[in-house]
């Protein structure tokens, strides 16, 4: 491997990606196999070579040695990925994409070319609402109330004349029909099972998932109660800081992860625990994310270690004894940082095929994202879109009722297309349904 002239290369004096020299080796790990094209969605979607993981890095190595210069066709082609790590997962020679991402995102965000430098109402929302559950919560109750005005029909006539007015209403589409309201752990910060301990879980709520699912960090917590866990949610967390880190604002990300840190290190737990698989992916990577920083360097790798998906935790606990016939046909969709960012693929399974009487149908490409992908769908709407049909058309042929996945995103984009398509089939977070056949 190349060293001091790849620095020399990384650090030309016309280079708009400055990488250091560490950094600008991640990008020879990547020997142009071509392993990573069938298992990218969007270059299966465009067959362009530019909007593969190999032609992203070819772009960032030309970037960083002053090679090519910045158009915004060259900046679409970097950011229409997905940030799905699926080509990290099958990449035979370990290129760390999604490390290499996360950086070339924050470095051009920090000179002006950031993904969300045309879209401002995006940019606010990611920098200033999304991750602020009070304000987030206040948002929402704008949008309830716009919509039981008729306010957000009457928009619809004149959405044609104004781009901002186009952002809101797609924004409003996207987020689900609920009402802000107090869930039965609200205020707690203990809550004890009615058996004999077995383990005291501390509890991420996140942000996307308290204000709009609600119903989902209530299954969540009634399964671990059921299963003799004591659970804690400590006062003072956060937002896990993936929307942040994934479109180049990491110092706000890296802010979210301290207080996270600070939060939940009060307590004694045995695990922490999150329900969406795009927050557990991110908190498991605070080690990665704090490794600079000297006051949270070890406190990170500490954190970081004792991060759980639920489902992690739930398929090792004897979840068989509670659970009661369903009957129903039921699908799973792998959420991408469950599947490829934390090689999560059996205990989801694991979990759904033990309730008696369900008929599980495996889901054809599964494996592949539905186009969320965080705001990813603000961004790049039309190939969300495709991704999004692409995946409701092999939903609809396994005929099933209900379409499990694990993560906050997906469920909302599914229930999202599921609507606008109108299919009859109900989307449910696996806790809902591990939840629904507890009887809890």
């Amino acid at each position: 491997m190349l060293q001091t002239k790849v620095g020399n290369a990384s650090g030309a004096s016309d280079s708009l990606l400055k990488l250091s020299d560490d950094e600008f080796e991640l990008l020879l790990d990547c020997v142009r196999c071509g392993f990573c094209l069938v298992s990218c969605p969007v270059f299966t979607q465009t067959f362009d070579e530019v909007d593969s993981p190999r032609g992203r890095i070819h772009i960032l190595r030309a970037l960083a040695e002053g090679r090519v210069s910045v158009t915004q066709t060259l900046l679409n082609h970097l950011y229409s990925c997905l940030a799905c790590r699926a080509c990290q997962a099958t990449c035979p020679s370990g290129v760390r994409y999604g490390f290499i991402n996360d950086i070339a995102r924050a470095k051009l965000e920090r000179k002006g070319f950031g993904v969300t430098k045309r879209n401002k109402l995006l940019r606010l929302l990611i920098r200033h609402v999304f991750p602020h559950r009070k304000r987030f919560e206040l948002l929402v109750r704008f949008i309830e109330a716009c919509r039981g005005v008729g306010l957000i029909s009457i928009a619809k006539r004149f959405e044609n004349f104004s781009q901002g007015l186009r952002r809101w209403l797609q924004l409003e589409e996207m987020l689900p029909n609920t009402r802000v309201r107090r869930a039965f752990y609200d205020g707690r910060t203990a809550i004890k099972p009615k058996q004999k301990t077995r383990m005291r879980v501390g509890f991420h709520l996140g942000c996307a998932s308290e204000v709009l699912l609600k119903d989902v960090n209530e299954a969540s917590i009634k399964v671990l109660l059921e299963l003799g866990c004591e659970v804690i949610i400590p006062e003072g967390q956060t937002c896990c800081g993936a929307i942040a880190m994934h479109t180049g604002f990491d110092e706000d990300a890296k802010w979210f992860a301290k207080r996270n840190i600070e939060a939940f290190e009060r307590y004694d737990v045995d695990v922490i625990v999150s329900n969406a698989a795009g927050c557990s992916a991110a908190l498991k990577e605070y080690a990665q994310w704090l490794n600079d920083d000297e006051a949270f360097r070890e406190r990170a790798v500490k954190f970081s270690r004792l991060v759980r998906d639920w489902t992690e935790v739930v398929a090792q606990l004897p979840f068989r004894e509670h659970m009661k016939p369903l009957q129903l046909r039921v699908t799973y969709d792998d959420p991408c940082h469950l599947l490829h960012a934390q090689g999560i693929r059996e205990q989801p399974r694991k979990l759904i095929r033990a309730i008696p009487s369900i008929d599980f149908v495996e889901l054809r490409e599964a494996e592949m994202c539905c186009g969320g992908a965080g705001v990813h769908g603000m961004l790049f709407t039309e190939l969300s879109t495709e991704l999004l049909e692409r995946k409701l058309k092999n939903i609809k042929e396994t005929c099933a009722q209900v379409v499990v996945t694990a993560n906050t995103g997906c469920k909302l984009q599914l229930q999202y297309g599921i609507k606008k398509q109108g299919l009859d089939v109900k989307v449910m977070h696996i806790a809902e349904l591990i939840a629904l056949s507890f009887g809890v």
